[in-house]
């Protein structure tokens, strides 16, 4: 059996109406699909590309500013020590390190009470609990410093003076 283009003249001729339409959605698809394209997706794109940008430039300041703090922490003169609400060392400075004699990684995540002699620990603590509680203290944010006694790792002790200051990190004070 020959297959001739003739032989399917009369199916194709049943199937016009179909065949109309399906020539008709394609037609329409090539003329609608650069129109939605321009009209719809392009300023889309073009805002998206613009908040990126604008995400990017903001992630940029963030990134110069915390190194920026870093540096200014890291290169100050005196012991500066952050610690959370549970009385957890989070930061200690090159300062801190030279004070006491412990370099940074053998301190953060530490009680700070390591930096405490034992005989003063207690009061240290009892004081923590009470500003926790009561939101009161007598050494946050004094002009003038505290005398204290710090400790080192070889058990010495070494006299200090203490300035306390607070800040709050997504609602959690340090």
């Amino acid at each position: 059996a020959k297959w001739s283009v003739m032989g399917l003249l009369p199916i194709l001729g049943e199937m016009s109406s179909w065949l109309e339409a399906i020539v008709d959605s394609a037609a329409l698809t090539l003329v609608a699909a650069p129109l939605i394209y321009f009209w719809a997706v392009r300023p889309l794109d073009t805002e998206l590309a613009r908040q990126n940008q604008a995400l990017q430039s903001l992630a940029d300041s963030l990134r110069d500013s915390e190194l920026m703090s870093r540096t200014v922490v890291e290169s100050a003169p005196d012991a500066i020590i952050t610690i959370d609400e549970q009385g957890t060392i989070e930061s200690f400075n090159g300062a801190a390190e030279r004070t006491f004699g412990y370099a940074s990684a053998q301190v953060v995540g530490q009680s700070v009470e390591m930096l405490i002699p034992p005989e003063s620990r207690e009061l240290h603590d009892a004081g923590r609990r009470r500003y926790l509680a009561t939101g009161l203290s007598e050494f946050i944010g004094r002009a003038t410093g505290r005398e204290v006694t710090g400790l080192r790792p070889d058990l010495t002790t070494i006299a200090l003076e203490m300035h306390v200051g607070e800040m709050r990190v997504n609602g959690t004070r340090k």
